[in-house]
């Protein structure tokens, strides 16, 4: 369970840093057009890359460096029972919805990179 929570947060973090390089383009776009080589051809892999490194830290920060133990477990759960009045429990079910709605924006960064013409061609010329 505690890799689907990572997992969430990974993707978390994957669509920060993607929202950041589009902001990073369309400010190219509107105050420095002549460095938008830098998001061209086969350059805009390493934007991606970014994107999925920082994304990844953070899965992986979360996985290894805050994993729960039986001590934390047992301290947390009464805290959480007393305060809130539920048990501490997520689901496999509850854990796939929540990162479905994480991976949106990243999912809607990419219709906007299909269907914006720069992005476009880019995408069709990694590919082809």
């Amino acid at each position: 369970m505690s890799r689907l929570l990572s997992a969430y947060g990974g993707s978390f973090y994957t669509s920060t840093a993607f929202l950041a390089v589009m902001f990073i383009h369309r400010y190219f776009s509107v105050a420095k057009p002549a460095q938008l080589f830098l998001f061209r051809g086969k350059r805009i892999t390493l934007w991606i890359t970014y994107s999925l490194i920082i994304g990844s830290s953070c899965y992986f920060s979360c996985t290894y460096l805050l994993a729960p133990d039986e001590y934390s477990l047992k301290y947390v759960a009464p805290e959480i029972l007393k305060i809130y009045g539920i048990v501490f429990q997520i689901s496999l079910p509850t854990g796939i919805l929540l990162s479905l709605f994480e991976i949106y924006p990243a999912i809607d960064s990419l219709i906007v990179m299909y269907i914006i013409t720069d992005y476009h061609k880019a995408i069709k010329g990694i590919l082809s």
